[in-house]
């Protein structure tokens, strides 16, 4: 199963913020704001045992308030929505490492997504069994 978890993410946002725009990449023009930018920053992998593997994904999100004259009740509004209610991709995976920062009117939002990705073998384990013998009777 293959999981687009920047997707993941802006529905869980969507959730919390329904009223904002969404993007993953800049847009040539600016934003439509109130607006968040998701940014996958970086991913790690530590290799477990019959070719599983443990993921982190690194994400900062940029949120972008609608009122730019006078943002900071806007923006605490918001990083207290986001405190209370982004703490799980919804029966996906965690938010770990939640950190909230507000800088030059935006609102700066990292976190890690730590997933687990086990193998799995589709090939057939065992095509055909050879049997002789049969069964013993009364004490024989």
């Amino acid at each position: 199963m293959i999981v687009d978890i920047t997707g993941e993410i802006i529905n869980k946002l969507y959730k919390i913020a329904p009223n904002s725009n969404f993007y993953r990449d800049n847009v040539k023009g600016g934003f439509k704001q109130p607006a968040f930018l998701v940014n996958l920053v970086s991913m790690s992998l530590q290799k477990q045992f019959f070719k599983n593997q443990d993921r982190t994904y690194y994400y900062q999100v940029i949120y972008m308030p609608e009122d730019e004259d006078n943002p900071s009740t806007e923006l605490l509004a918001m990083n207290d929505l986001i405190m209370d209610n982004f703490d799980v991709l919804d029966g996906f995976a965690l938010i770990k490492d939640l950190n909230i920062q507000t800088k030059d009117n935006l609102l700066y939002i990292d976190f890690d997504v730590p997933v687990r990705a086990d193998y799995v073998d589709k090939n057939a384990k065992q095509g055909s069994l050879k049997y002789q013998g049969g069964l013993k009777e009364d004490g024989q």
